[in-house]
């Protein structure tokens, strides 16, 4: 029985192969621990500075080599609040050191300013923090009409900051394989 070492540019596959073996070793990125916290009591601005309305609890990180997966889902409505036909407000997902990793702009067209929506949307960002120990904040602020972000006080989806530790992303891939050339 002949063996052949096919190199990734120099498989034919016009051939028949047949392929015993296994994949393995591949993998990385573990979860290693989450955190979650809720908005406790909803929150509303018409004011066009940018405020804090939610801080993660600190995580403190098992390996400085690890990284952050952050969700935060935010779940609010916009109103025109009786001033304006065209309300807007944005979220912004900071990390520790103060830096934005995430903006979602939100936007209304209506036809009567007391009118509003209601509904959600979700960040994300992944990153090695400078540190192993770590906080992360979501802030929001409002360009016109109003902006009220959702607590647990009295809706049932909540506004809410997810936090997990994933191990260090060393992805390996060891293939074992037999490739048996059929003449």
């Amino acid at each position: 029985m002949a063996f052949t070492l096919l190199k990734p540019s120099g498989i034919d596959l016009s051939q028949t192969f047949a392929f015993t073996g296994s994949v393995t070793g591949a993998g990385g990125g573990k979860l290693l621990q989450v955190k979650t916290k809720h908005l406790d009591t909803s929150v509303a601005t018409t004011s066009g500075g940018l405020t804090t309305i939610l801080t993660s609890d600190t995580i403190t990180l098992s390996s400085s080599s690890n990284s952050l997966f952050i969700i935060a889902s935010v779940h609010y409505d916009l109103q025109g609040y009786s001033n304006t036909t065209d309300p807007g407000a944005e979220f912004r997902l900071y990390d520790q050191a103060g830096n934005m990793v995430v903006k979602h702009l939100v936007e209304l067209q209506m036809t009567d300013n007391a009118d509003g929506m209601e509904t959600s949307c979700v960040m994300q960002h992944m990153y090695s923090p400078p540190d192993t120990s770590e906080t992360v904040n979501i802030q929001y602020r409002c360009g016109a009409g109003q902006i009220r972000a959702r607590g647990s006080d009295v809706y049932r989806n909540s506004t809410c900051l997810t936090v997990m530790e994933i191990a260090s992303w060393v992805f390996q891939l060891k293939i074992n394989f037999l490739l048996q050339l059929k003449h």
